[in-house]
C-alpha cells in the first residue's frame, strides 16, 4: 500500500444571501482569493429553479 499525508490549505465559509446568484458569487470569490481548484459542500435549500 502506498499513501501520502496531506495538509489542509485555506478554508472559506461563504453564505449566499437570498436573491443572490450563487454561481456568480462563487466565481467572484474564486477570482478574488485566487482559488484555482476547490471542493465545495453546499448546504441549504433552493427556493425555485430558474
Amino acid at each position: 500500500m502506498k499513501y501520502q499525508q496531506g495538509t489542509v490549505g485555506r478554508i472559506f465559509v461563504a453564505k449566499v444571501e437570498h436573491g443572490e446568484d450563487m454561481l456568480a458569487e462563487v466565481k467572484t470569490l474564486a477570482v478574488k482569493e485566487n482559488i484555482r481548484s476547490a471542493f465545495m459542500l453546499i448546504i441549504g435549500a433552493v427556493n425555485s429553479f430558474s
